[in-house]
Order: C-alpha cells, then sequence, then structure tokens
C-alpha cells in the first residue's frame, strides 16, 4: 500500500533540510511502502515495509538495550540461517555526533 498523501508530506517535511543523514531518509521514503495502517481514533501508526530493523540504545557512554523488529512477518525463532547487511545506501557515521 502507498504512504498517503499526509503520510508523506511529514515524512519529507521531517527529513527537509541539510543535515548529512537527511538524504539516506529521503531516499527511503521515495522507496518505501506501508505494510499496515492502523487507526487508533485519536491517530494513526503506519508499518512500513524495510525488512527487519535493529536499534541499539547508548547510555552515558554505555551499551544498553539492542531492539529488533520485523515489519511484515513474526520474528523467527531461533537459529535459522540469517543474513545481515547494510542498506545500499553509504552509511554516513559522522551523523552519530
Amino acid at each position: 500500500m502507498e504512504l498517503t498523501a499526509l503520510e508523506r508530506a511529514v515524512l519529507e517535511k521531517l527529513f527537509a533540510g541539510d543535515h548529512p543523514s537527511f538524504p539516506v531518509f529521503r531516499a527511503q521514503v521515495e522507496r518505501v511502502r506501508v505494510l499496515e495502517r492502523t487507526l487508533s481514533g485519536v491517530g494513526f501508526f503506519s508499518d512500513l515495509s524495510r525488512g527487519a530493523g535493529f536499534v541499539v540504545r547508548i547510555a552515558n557512554g554505555r551499551l544498553e538495550m539492542l531492539e529488533g523488529f520485523t515489519f511484515d512477518e513474526p520474528w523467527p525463532p531461533e537459529g535459522p540461517p540469517f543474513r545481515l547487511r547494510y542498506q545500499s545506501e553509504p552509511r554516513d557515521l559522522g551523523a552519530l555526533d
């Protein structure tokens, strides 16, 4: 399913500007698809199709938490083969300042 006009406009507005990491996000907005949109009655949640993702939280210079999640299917049980790769966009580690 495609982004709605509002979803697209919000994402484009969020990543407008010259921050070094924004070009990567703008490129993703052009290709992303909505897997599921949930209307809560007071807003919405749109799950975007990008495979699986990971977030690491760092607090006071220490690794604190690692989160893994999927967008379009249940998380697989431990043990199946996997392949990790960077997205095709170049990584911009300077944006981590």
